[in-house]
């Protein structure tokens, strides 16, 4: 009701495991939107495994998150093979770096905008949760200048029974 389902693979799913991926794809009812996060930097660092991903990721209906991560740029891969994008960003503590990485994503959603992207989730990670809130102030004050959309806030709903 919320939007995506968020799947994180743990760092030692690569390439390799491309089957126990496909079977747990397979399991996940597709009328569910979902969005899977790879952290193996394999997935991302060559053509032939990413773009053998993204292929099964269209055929399932599945996007595959675009992590940031602080130190951790090998899997900020930037591909957009469907019109709807999952950012998880992983801030440090509210450093100074984590507002830079941020301020940067202002120009990133510009380019991938005009690249077709139509729906963006932006997925923010604090050790301290609470300090997620400065963050997203931080970002919503960067969107009008760029011309990009607000952030639309999801009115509280109950959460779902887990049976």
């Amino acid at each position: 009701h919320l939007g995506m389902c968020f799947l994180q693979c743990p760092p030692s799913l690569g390439p390799r495991q491309w089957r126990r991926l496909m079977a747990l794809l397979d399991l996940m009812p597709s009328e569910v939107p979902l969005a899977v996060e790879l952290r193996h930097a394999d997935w991302f660092a060559t053509s032939k495994a990413r773009n053998w991903l993204f292929a099964r990721g269209q055929e399932r209906g599945v996007v595959f998150v675009i992590s940031d991560t602080a130190g951790r740029r090998d899997v900020v891969h930037l591909c957009l093979p469907q019109p709807t994008a999952f950012i998880r960003f992983s801030g440090d503590g509210l450093v100074p770096s984590d507002f830079e990485r941020l301020t940067g994503w202002v120009d990133r959603l510009g380019e991938l905008r005009a690249r077709g992207l139509r729906r963006c989730f932006l997925f923010l990670h604090q050790e301290s949760e609470g300090d997620c809130v400065e963050l997203a102030e931080h970002l919503q004050g960067l969107l009008p200048d760029a011309g990009l959309p607000a952030i639309q806030r999801v009115p509280m709903q109950a959460q779902l029974p887990f049976m």
